[in-house]
């Protein structure tokens, strides 16, 4: 006589809901064993399509994947070419680099931030993405301009690019086109649809890296400028190519009406105000080195400091990937924003201890691939730096909550504070005790950040209690 065969039946309350995007269960498949049970097993692949279902998680994932592979290769990129030049060379290009950087978030304007706010709910999306690039192609080219002319006052470290004409052309090529890529990525991230802005960002690093390599056997350390320089230009045009899949009739053209006739210019600058002054807190940071240790010794320092940086950064990408996708969220009509905030902590703060954890285990071995000065000068900086991204991810969380709220004055005076504890903190302290006095600079700010952020939040929502209904 054949035995019954056994079955386990699933309760509804494990039934996955996914239209509601509920990610509290695991699908799972039933499969026999040895003596005919069954045991239940997770499908890891049907919990990935589930997960990918809400956008939040979808962006998110891209966003990440945007964040690790950047700084993933961006590392492999810099480990050559410290292997291939001398640390005197890195730290010119590291802070040529990174002026470069913080110059293009000036003349952003902030727009890249108004396009995930204001992007879909215009009615004249393409006129809106060609009055952000026109905009701030006009301020980088006044921004470049000012800033090769007064060299010798604020960096004279860098007259190198002033005065030698091939530096000068990249200089101005990677200023415009590093303004323009944070705008075309952002038109993908509006849409949902942040995916191709990895495969911008990836495309970027991939090319940058062997360019990199091969230039240095016959441009020297022009090499460095040169390789990430070509391979932004060709990234950035091949993103752009893509973005009549998504608006229709889409073409590049100078325009300015569109973006007159929203509230995004206002609502931008304030966040231009306050992306500049973030970012001076960072891109200053290799600069200030330079000026304050002389010579030989200082272009090293900046290189040492800038391979710590490029570790923590992998970490800091993390509070940004999630907290760019929840603003992105945020701003939708009808979405949740508490439930996003929720599933923002859940999904991130196990990864930011993970890679806390990973950089002060593995930090040595890893910038020992740079070379033995890089684990003897760089590491305790990389801790340091590595156990401000739990503060780092709540700040963001405050900011975010701004943003969609479109309250961006607070913003720029929490980022002002903190800029300028960043900068005079390192300026004080790197004569004493080296590049960590700049990680301490750093340190300083982010916990002035977080503290201002948490103030406000706790005033404002006093405000509106005592308010009358």
């Amino acid at each position: 006589m054949r035995r019954p065969r056994s079955r386990l039946r699933l309760p509804p309350s494990t039934l996955s809901d996914r239209s509601a995007g509920n990610l509290n269960t695991r699908p799972a498949s039933l499969l026999p064993i040895a003596g005919g049970g069954r045991r239940l097993r997770p499908n890891l692949s049907a919990a990935f399509r589930r997960t990918l279902s809400v956008s939040l998680y979808r962006n998110s994932f891209f966003l990440l994947a945007t964040a690790i592979l950047s700084n993933a290769l961006g590392f492999l990129f810099w480990l050559a070419i410290a292997r291939s030049y001398p640390p005197a060379a890195v730290g010119v290009g590291a802070a040529m680099l990174s002026m470069v950087l913080f110059l293009a978030r000036a003349a952003g304007l902030g727009l890249p931030v108004g396009m995930i706010r204001f992007l879909p709910e215009s009615p004249n999306k393409p006129a809106l993405i060609n009055g952000a690039l026109t905009m701030s192609g006009i301020a980088a080219l006044i921004l470049g301009v000012v800033f090769l002319v007064g060299l010798d006052v604020w960096a004279p470290a860098l007259s190198i690019v002033r005065d030698n004409l091939l530096y000068t052309a990249t200089f101005v090529v990677s200023l415009f086109f590093f303004t323009f890529d944070g705008i075309v990525d952002n038109a993908f991230v509006a849409t949902r649809k942040a995916g191709y802005a990895t495969l911008r960002t990836t495309l970027y690093n991939l090319m940058r890296l062997p360019m990199g390599l091969t230039f240095a056997a016959f441009a020297g350390s022009f090499g460095i400028p040169l390789a990430w320089t070509l391979a932004l230009v060709v990234s950035v045009l091949v993103s752009m190519s893509l973005l009549p899949r998504f608006y229709s009739g889409y073409r590049p053209a100078l325009r300015l009406e569109q973006i007159r006739q929203t509230g995004m210019i206002r609502f931008s600058l304030w966040n231009y105000a306050s992306g500049l002054v973030a970012g001076a807190g960072v891109s200053l940071l290799p600069l200030i080195i330079l000026n304050t240790i002389p010579g030989a010794a200082g272009a090293a320092a900046a290189a040492y400091f800038f391979a710590a940086w490029a570790l923590a950064d992998l970490l800091h990408s993390l509070p940004h990937a999630f907290n760019t996708s929840l603003y992105a969220e945020g701003s939708q009509p009808g979405s949740n924003y508490s439930q996003d905030i929720r599933r923002t902590f859940r999904f991130s703060v196990p990864l930011v201890a993970l890679g806390i954890a990973g950089a002060i285990v593995l930090g040595p071995a890893v910038l020992r691939l740079f070379g033995e000065a890089y684990a003897q000068e760089s590491y305790w900086t990389l801790v340091l730096l590595a156990l401000m991204t739990p503060i780092i991810l709540l700040s963001s969380i405050f900011t975010t909550s701004l943003r969609v709220t479109k309250r961006a004055k607070p913003i720029f005076f929490v980022t002002t504070t903190s800029m300028v504890i960043t900068l005079v903190g390192a300026y004080l302290l790197l004569p004493e005790f080296g590049i960590l006095g700049a990680g301490i600079g750093f340190a300083a700010g982010q916990v002035s950040s977080f503290t201002l952020f948490a103030l406000e939040r706790a005033l404002y929502r006093r405000r509106n209690t005592r308010a009358p209904t």
